[in-house]
């Protein structure tokens, strides 16, 4: 399942505990998988950053940003951002049935 079907499916008020139970459990291993390519994205980050001495730390990171690669990473930290905020509401949620 991909992460915006799961916010999407997520959203229903009317989830049972088992429902609620079974999307923390997906967004979970997401969330596993996203962290995975992030470390990835970062090493490659770094790597670029110590690829050339003759520019400054900031104009490589603009670079850096520019890049495939780049775009990719900054677009995954805010899915993480989204994927943690959205299992914190399916706990949230969970607590409340108990």
């Amino acid at each position: 399942m991909k992460l915006r079907d799961l916010v999407e499916q997520v959203k229903d008020d009317k989830l049972t505990k088992q429902q609620l139970e079974s999307y923390e459990t997906e967004i979970s291993n997401l969330l596993s998988l996203m962290l995975f390519e992030l470390a990835d994205l970062k090493k490659k980050r770094a790597l670029y950053l110590d690829s050339s001495q003759e520019e400054s730390v900031a104009a490589k990171k603009v670079k850096w940003e520019a890049t495939d690669a780049g775009q990719k990473l900054i677009e995954r930290k805010e899915y993480e951002k989204l994927a943690r905020n959205v299992k914190s509401s399916i706990r949230s949620r969970l607590y409340s049935l108990y």
